[in-house]
């Protein structure tokens, strides 16, 4: 069972540096953790908000956030957003991906498009 976190929020253009800095601690926190952390997307939304996604290998419970670290990076990412507009979170019921999205080449390359081999 995947589950997938999202937080949004918003910070001033000041705080983007610091916050970029206090996720990628709160990232490298979780490593090792139970359930695995498997992904994670920052996104800056058109209105200014920010969206941040986590994929867990699993449904992390309290015991997951009980190491000291994990909860101290955690709050330092969190002491840098200006207003928190939501959290929500899900089981993935369905991952799909053509193959232009997953093929090696064009993702070093960054060309996306329409691929003849996709329906």
């Amino acid at each position: 069972m995947t589950t997938v976190q999202f937080t949004r929020f918003r910070t001033t253009p000041q705080r983007e540096p610091t916050i970029l800095k206090a996720r990628q601690a709160s990232l490298l926190a979780c490593r090792g953790s139970e359930p695995q952390l498997r992904a994670a997307y920052l996104i800056r939304l058109a209105d200014g908000d920010w969206l941040d996604i986590a994929v867990w290998a699993g449904r992390p419970g309290a015991e997951a956030f009980d190491d000291p670290a994990q909860a101290a990076s955690r709050a330092a990412f969190y002491d840098q957003i200006d207003e928190l507009l939501g959290e929500e979170s899900g089981i993935l019921v369905r991952q799909d991906a053509c193959p232009w999205l997953s093929y090696p080449a064009r993702a070093r390359t960054g060309v996306a498009g329409p691929d003849t081999a996709w329906p």
